[in-house]
């Protein structure tokens, strides 16, 4: 493995962190007592909240993914 390649590495590396957090405290936030106090109505609709947040961190990688790739690829 030379040096570019394992440069490559740390970037996924950091990317996926990155992903990690924001996943983990978007499910903190949402499941916290504040949240559900209030908004009483919250509990009643989370198959469409997490939909719609499967859809958005979808989204977001796939953007985030290619992006990466295209700053490896042309800035490195």
């Amino acid at each position: 493995m030379d040096s570019s390649s394992t440069s490559e590495l740390w970037y996924y590396a950091i990317f996926f962190v990155l992903v990690l957090i924001a996943a983990g405290v978007t499910i903190y936030v949402a499941n916290s007592k504040v949240t559900k106090e209030g908004n009483p109505e919250y509990d009643q609709k989370t198959g469409r909240n997490w939909k719609v947040l499967t859809i958005l961190y979808t989204i977001a990688v796939i953007i985030g993914l290619l992006a990466l790739a295209v700053y490896v690829k042309y800035f490195t």
